[in-house]
């Protein structure tokens, strides 16, 4: 019960430093010299002296679906790293997850990780979902450690350990590829932030779980690894809101308290995809373009010369928004179909870069001569009179807006994409988040009882926001 309490926890933190005789990614060896028993001066200080993972081999058959026995470098069933290196320092680096979803993926592919047949997972064969945390685990994570002495795989991957940058909390009945995709998609813009703590690959899954957790959940690893982290993300998923479990509850409670102590920034997923955002800037584009060339072949001749080069520009400027705006409150009050609403949001921004355009085409026709064709055919050459490099002003400020639009754009999607997590986040109260272990969900209730208004004004708020931060609070 305590295992899977822990499962629904989520923490990950990642930091590419390479230590002196040891490499995360390449070169590496394979994972049959990887668990063979180190000679005795490998092993510093009671530290296992790990070789090296090589990223380009196979899983080896021999570590996965056999029982293997607890090694007898375990006291009290805790591998003798979860007690000399701290667990804030229980952490992975991105090129670690890139190399545990290959010899996952590798795994779902010879079919060695079966889908639960209690618990049917309806996303398993899917590649971009994939199977549950659950099954990985039982099927990967618990037989690799265990050949490899106990430890957990973070610590199998780095011994000495690695700072705590970043703290992903989730719920382990995901799909492991969509964690996985969306940890990397909420991952801060932050130089810094570098290494990943999260749960399933921290903890020991093979030993002495039990002993870790059954310390007060306000000194267990999440709560140490929390305490150093630099930013929080919240990775929500299709099969379950992670707020309804009370592991979950317990990490937000911790959270919010840091965002206000010292700024920890608490984030979902926002990123837009690159695809995604082709697919809604290519269209733009081409709205931009149509305008363009039908204010400069088609509408110039009719009125062009009515205004001059920048006042076309200004007025683009100006009737863009106010045509976009009143499109946009118009679906708002009419429509409350969230789909038909962004899709109309997204509508009016390629109508105000197509006028844009159409300004622009204007401005261009002018600043080669206006020519105007009378009724008997004879073309006659007006020169409108504006100020000295008033033409240099038009191109780089219609860029100036094109770039704007584009960004209202991205924002826009980032928001959607908010939106949708927020939805499968499906949170009311944390009174309702459960706990599979009677003993843990009393700890922990113990704790949070007094702060349950706080907890869910701040998730609320996150729903709300995408984000939860000092300055968020501030605003």
């Amino acid at each position: 019960a305590s295992v899977a309490a822990q499962g629904f926890l989520g923490c990950t933190v990642l930091n590419p430093a390479t230590k002196a005789g040891y490499s995360p990614v390449a070169p590496l060896q394979s994972f049959d010299r990887q668990v063979a028993r180190p000679p005795p001066e490998e092993v510093n200080a009671g530290v296992l002296a790990l070789p090296l993972i090589d990223n380009s081999s196979r899983v080896s058959d021999d570590l996965v679906g056999e029982e293997h026995s607890e090694s007898p470098l375990s006291t009290g069933g805790v591998h003798r790293l979860h007690r000399e290196v701290d667990a804030s320092r229980w952490c992975v680096t991105l090129e670690d997850l890139t190399f545990f979803e290959e010899q996952v993926r590798e795994l779902c592919e010879d079919e060695k990780i079966p889908d639960n047949e209690e618990f049917p997972n309806d996303f398993h064969h899917n590649p971009r979902y994939g199977p549950t945390i659950y099954q990985v685990n039982e099927h990967y994570i618990k037989p690799v450690t265990s050949k490899a002495g106990g430890m957990s795989w973070a610590l199998m991957r780095h011994p000495e350990g690695l700072e705590c940058d970043v703290f992903a909390t989730h719920c382990w009945a995901e799909g492991v590829f969509e964690f996985l995709s969306k940890v990397r998609d909420a991952w801060p813009n932050d130089f810094h932030a570098r290494n990943l703590y999260c749960c399933f690959l921290a903890n020991p899954q093979s030993s002495g779980i039990d002993v870790i957790l059954q310390e007060d959940p306000a000194k267990s690893p999440f709560a140490k690894a929390l305490s150093s982290a630099k930013h929080f993300l919240v990775i929500p998923n299709n099969k379950v809101s992670i707020y309804k479990r009370l592991w979950c509850v317990f990490e937000a409670h911790l959270a919010v308290e840091a965002a206000k102590d010292r700024d920890l920034k608490i984030t979902l997923p926002s990123s837009v995809p690159k695809l995604t955002m082709l697919r809604v800037a290519v269209p733009g584009m081409m709205f931009f373009l149509c305008g363009m060339g039908i204010g400069y072949f088609l509408l110039a001749q009719l009125y062009g010369y009515v205004f001059g080069p920048l006042i076309w520009i200004m007025s683009s400027i100006i009737m863009g928004p106010l045509i976009g705006q009143s499109t946009r409150c118009f679906a708002q009050r009419c429509c409350s179909d969230s789909k038909v609403i962004a899709w109309s949001i997204l509508n009016s921004y390629w109508f105000e870069m197509a006028l844009t355009g159409h300004g622009l085409g204007l401005a261009f026709w002018h600043l080669r001569g206006v020519h105007i064709s009378d009724k008997a055919g004879t073309v006659a050459q007006v020169r409108q009179s504006f100020v000295t490099g008033e033409g240099w002003a038009c191109f780089p400020l219609a860029i100036s807006l094109l770039i704007l639009y584009m960004s209202r754009i991205a924002r826009q999607v980032s928001k959607a994409i908010v939106k949708k997590e927020a939805n499968l986040i499906d949170f009311t109260s944390v009174c309702d988040a459960e706990c599979t272990c009677p003993h843990d969900a009393k700890r922990i209730w113990k704790i949070i009882q007094h702060r349950s208004q706080q907890i869910d004004e701040s998730i609320t708020m996150l729903s709300q926001a995408g984000r939860y931060d000092k300055a968020l609070l501030k605003n």
